[in-house]
This record gives C-alpha cells, structure tokens and sequence, in this order.
C-alpha cells in the first residue's frame, strides 16, 4: 500500500469505529490518465470499498460507498500506459468508461482486486449460509 497518509485522512470521516483500512490504492500517473492535484483514491476496509474523487481543483469531493455484498464482479484492465479496476455492482446496470478508476499502479490493482474479490466472495457465502438457515427453520 503505497498510499500517502494525507489521502487517507480523506476518508476518515467515513469509517466505522471497528472498520480498519485494509488496502488503499491512488491514482498516481499523470499520463494519459490520473491526476496531479486530485488523485482518486479506493480504500478496501475489512467491511466495504470506499472510493473519494475530487474534481477539478479539488473545489468539491465526491464519494462512493460499496458493501462486499454488492460486488457482482471486479473488472481490471492491464496496459502498457496504465491500468484500471471496476466493480459491477447489483445497484448498476449498465458499465460506462466514467465507472473506471484509471491511473492504478499495477502491483496496487491486483492486490485490491484480489482483497475485493475474496470479500464479494465470503459475502455472497454468507448470504446463502442464511438463506438455507431461513429455509430450514421454514420446514420445521
């Protein structure tokens, strides 16, 4: 996690008491995609994503909050000038080039994606877990 402590600091508002940030990654490339002055930063915490973009000139703050739960899928996008994630989330249907994050070092990327992924899964484990716990006490 190569994420400078002040761009954390963004975020801190957001977190729960017992939330802890487990993987941050921040846009850090200046060409073609990224920013100099307003990094998107993504936070994985060890109970959903956070993702802060600011607009130009840092002038307002947009924030995203994703509970494991609604990760569908993690798309990434690996190329020679940069690399990129997605998460496809229950709520959105339809994928836009706006929904990317572009600009990740790579070794960043996969270590989220994967961190992501192993929590969508153990999310979507655990809402089927209950579901059959439901339906078994139904048949009683």
């Amino acid at each position: 996690m190569n994420v400078p402590e002040k761009y954390l600091k963004r975020i801190e508002d957001f977190l729960l008491p017992d939330e802890k940030v487990m993987i941050a990654a921040a846009e850090t490339r200046l060409w073609p995609c990224g920013s100099l002055f307003s990094p998107v930063l993504i936070v994985a915490t060890n109970k959903r994503i956070i993702i802060s973009r600011r607009d130009v000139l840092s002038i307002s703050k947009r924030y995203k909050i994703i509970s494991y739960g609604d990760v569908l899928d993690v798309n990434v996008r690996h190329g020679i000038r940069y690399s990129s994630i997605h998460f496809g989330i229950a709520s959105r249907s339809v994928e836009s080039e706006d929904t990317w994050t572009r600009g990740l070092r790579y070794a960043d990327m996969v270590e989220l994606a994967k961190y992501v992924n192993q929590m969508a899964i153990a999310a979507d484990e655990g809402r089927h877990r209950s579901q059959a716990d439901s339906a078994a006490v139904q048949r009683k």
